[in-house]
């Protein structure tokens, strides 16, 4: 399905992507993209379809589509860090943001990989 992405360009060379254009499954969703070549901001939104106790893999990682590097997660805002978990219901949205490496400004597209849980991975994030 198309989306109407909103690139803005913040001071700092910050760039935000909003509603990007991605391939994932059900369950998670990109929201917006903050980045600069410090940090990487991704905030997502996942449809709790399975548990009542959540929390995010520490090995999660972003994957720059054009060299293949891989950007390392370094925090997590509204999203425990596992073996932390939180109570949640089911059927009930969760919103987060997920803290990476920086990555390059002139970067295309990446991919959020969550090696344990791939309902969770999101292909193919467009920043351009």
């Amino acid at each position: 399905k198309k989306t109407d992405v909103k690139r803005t360009i913040h001071s700092g060379n910050r760039v935000m992507i909003q509603k990007p254009s991605q391939r994932s499954g059900n369950e998670l969703k990109i929201n917006w993209v903050d980045f600069n070549s410090k940090e990487t901001l991704v905030n997502c939104s996942l449809l709790n379809q399975k548990s009542t106790q959540i929390g995010i893999d520490k090995n999660i990682y972003l994957i720059c589509r054009t060299n293949s590097k891989k950007y390392k997660l370094r925090h997590s805002l509204s999203m425990p860090i596992l073996p932390e978990t939180k109570g949640v219901s089911l059927g009930s949205t969760l919103t987060f943001t997920l803290i990476f490496e920086g990555i390059p400004s002139a970067t295309e597209s990446i991919d959020l990989i969550v090696p344990e849980l791939s309902s969770w991975n999101v292909y193919d994030i467009k920043l351009k």
